[in-house]
């Protein structure tokens, strides 16, 4: 990510989060708003950014939602486009959250509109890949397709593989729902290629897997690798986001469907795996 909540450890406390912001860090799940050399820092403003994105990944969407509806109405009253832009990003994950799609991406235009009256490029990428991530999780996987594929040009053309290993990801994601392995297959490779620039992305990389073979009619190793993901997830603590949610439920689904038994009891091996040895059946 969208994207995305993530528990103790996933950034991190909301300083960890603002220290990834304040080093330019354009990537993350979802991504965190970047800034070039020469974005002027309001340190104040970052920091509230952090502090609701933080917020998001823990759950309260509550807090991010105050937190980012007075960083606005603080900005807005300033002139400041950047804090606005930050403030409807914000915005836009707790509409993403609460299931509020398409307040979310009138949130997303916003802040597109308002990073480009700044010259912020990296946060009108963010704001595509919210956009993107509320399409997908609202179901319009065809619409949303293009959208990532615009996001990985943009990746490719920065060299950002912490990114791209993302985006690879989101975009097999999005194409298993559509039914096109092939394609799903080819992006998951690379993105698997890819985490080593970004290490938390495996257990999502997993989960792409995990729906794929079992479309491919391999249940048992579907459910192997699934288990492994879900028990990675309960032990740090993580909700995944309302897209990745429904695409893990309809994993299951399609294991049930299939094979039942077979999925199943991979399923529960798969609890006893780590990431690595998940990754193993991949390979």
């Amino acid at each position: 990510m969208c994207r995305t909540a993530r528990r103790l450890g996933w950034w991190g406390s909301a300083l960890d989060v603002l220290s990834r912001v304040l080093a330019h860090h354009a990537g993350g799940r979802p991504r965190m708003a970047g800034m070039t050399d020469s974005t002027p820092v309001d340190h104040g403003a970052e920091q509230r950014y952090a502090e609701a994105l933080d917020a998001f990944r823990r759950g309260d969407n509550a807090a991010c939602r105050q937190i980012s509806e007075d960083m606005l109405a603080q900005a807005a009253a300033a002139g400041d486009a950047r804090a606005q832009a930050l403030s409807h990003l914000n915005l836009s994950r707790a509409d993403f959250r609460d299931g509020a799609y398409a307040s979310g991406a009138a949130h997303a235009l916003a802040a597109d509109s308002h990073a480009a009256a700044c010259g912020a490029d990296d946060l009108r990428t963010t704001a595509l890949h919210m956009r993107a991530e509320l399409t997908r999780a609202a179901g319009d996987y065809a619409t949303a397709v293009p959208m990532y594929e615009q996001l990985l040009a943009d990746d490719e053309a920065r060299g950002d593989d912490a990114a791209l290993a993302m985006e690879h990801y989101n975009l097999a994601s999005v194409l298993v729902q559509t039914g096109d392995l092939n394609r799903a297959r080819s992006h998951l490779q690379r993105s698997l290629e890819l985490c080593p620039a970004k290490p938390d992305q495996l257990r999502y990389t997993l989960l792409g897997y995990a729906g794929w073979l079992v479309r491919a009619d391999d249940p048992h190793r579907a459910g192997q690798v699934l288990g492994a993901v879900e028990n990675h997830l309960e032990t740090i603590g993580e909700v995944l986001d309302p897209a990745e949610a429904v695409e893990l439920a309809s994993h299951v689904a399609v294991g049930c469907e299939r094979d039942a038994a077979a999925f199943e009891a991979g399923r529960r091996a798969g609890r006893a795996m780590t990431l690595a040895e998940a990754q193993a059946l991949v390979v």
